[in-house]
C-alpha cells in the first residue's frame, strides 16, 4: 500500500509538468500553418530583416550580417549592415532554413518552428525555476502559463527575430541559473 501511495505522489508531482508540455505542444500544433507572412507591419518587417540577415550570414562577409546589398554606379558593392545582435541567433535561423534553399515558405515555417522551440524551452525553464523557488509545482504552472499566454508573449513567440523567443530563452536561462544558485 505504501508503494502505491508513493507512486501516486510521484504522478501528482509530474502532472503539472505534463500539463505544461501539453500546453506547449499546442503552440507547435497551431503554429504549423504559418508558412506565410502576416498582415502586420512590425512582425513582417522584423521577420524579413532577421531572415535576410540569417540568409546572408557567411564567412565570405566575415559573419557580419547584412539586410541588403547595393551595387553602386561604379560597380562597387555596398552593404546595409545589421549588427545589433551577436551572430549566434542568426546562425541558428540560417541553420533552420538550410534544408529549403529555394522555398521561402518552408524557410519561414522552419524558422518559426525554431522560434516556437525557443519559446517552449523558455517556458520550461521558467516553470523549473519557479518550482524550485516556490516549492509548489501547481503555482509554478499557473504563473508560467499566465506569463506565456500574455498578449506580448503570444505576439513574439513565433516572430523570426533574435530579440524575441531567443532573447526570452536567454533571460529565462539566466533566471533559472539564479534560482539554482538561490536554493
Amino acid at each position: 500500500m505504501q508503494r502505491l501511495t508513493q507512486a501516486a505522489r510521484g504522478g501528482q508531482q509530474a502532472l503539472p509538468f505534463a500539463l505544461l508540455l501539453l500546453a506547449l505542444a499546442t503552440t507547435f500544433l497551431f503554429g504549423g500553418d504559418r508558412g506565410h507572412l502576416y498582415k502586420d507591419q512590425l512582425a513582417d518587417h522584423a521577420t524579413a530583416d532577421h531572415m535576410s540577415v540569417a540568409k546572408n550570414l557567411s564567412a565570405e562577409h566575415g559573419f557580419v550580417g547584412f539586410k541588403r546589398q547595393v551595387i553602386n554606379a561604379d560597380g562597387s558593392r555596398a552593404y546595409e549592415l545589421y549588427n545589433r545582435f551577436p551572430p549566434l541567433g542568426h546562425a541558428l535561423i540560417k541553420f533552420a532554413m538550410l534544408p529549403f534553399p529555394d522555398d521561402f515558405s518552408a524557410q519561414l515555417f522552419a524558422a518559426r518552428m525554431l522560434m516556437l522551440a525557443f519559446n517552449a524551452a523558455a517556458a520550461a525553464l521558467a516553470f523549473f525555476a519557479l518550482s524550485r523557488l516556490l516549492n509548489d509545482r501547481w503555482t509554478a504552472l499557473a504563473a508560467t502559463l499566465l506569463a506565456f499566454a500574455s498578449s506580448s508573449a503570444l505576439y513574439f513567440n513565433d516572430m523570426v527575430a533574435t530579440d524575441g523567443a531567443i532573447g526570452l530563452f536567454g533571460a529565462m536561462l539566466a533566471f533559472h541559473g539564479m534560482a539554482l544558485a538561490a536554493t
